[in-house]
């Protein structure tokens, strides 16, 4: 990756052409940990969402928290189809140029899938939903969410 984007015209026009419509690039790059795979070939919405941990825990301490202990918790969810956990170990402001935590303060992004609207609800709304998301709050002090229409792509 670092060869395919070592400074050549070509790389320094793309980055010149991003910030026209993207802006200022943030990169993350993260380790994925697949608790439940995600099965291919069904249409499912993903729930998505970055996550903060709180200014009292260590990464160290998240890493433990969110591996060891909130994927099981998960696990306990109905209607989740699949779950990976994408935990941050190095940040950039566009390539080339890294980031500080505190300029790019983002310790995870989670994938959820689900059959639709209706099973996320439910998932969330069970008591084991309640029990997932009071465990989030003794390790994440954001969490920001999205739900992502998937498309395979061959």
């Amino acid at each position: 990756m670092s060869a395919a984007f070592a400074t050549t015209q070509q790389v320094r026009e793309l980055g010149e052409d991003e910030a026209r419509f993207i802006g200022a690039l943030k990169l993350v790059t993260a380790i994925p940990h697949v608790v439940i795979p995600k099965p291919s070939g069904v249409p499912l919405i993903k729930r998505m969402s970055i996550l903060k941990r709180r200014r009292d825990i260590s990464s160290e301490k998240f890493q433990s928290e969110w591996f060891d202990i909130h994927s099981f918790l998960v696990k306990r969810l109905p209607e989740v189809k699949g779950y990976t956990q994408n935990l941050i170990f190095d940040r950039a402001h566009g390539r080339g140029s890294p980031a500080e935590y505190d300029e790019l303060p983002i310790d995870g992004i989670v994938e959820l899938w689900f059959t639709d609207i209706n099973s996320i609800d439910a998932a969330f709304g069970s008591d084991a939903g309640k029990t997932l998301m009071t465990h989030a709050t003794e390790f994440i002090a954001e969490i920001s969410t999205f739900l992502v229409e998937t498309h395979e792509v061959v």
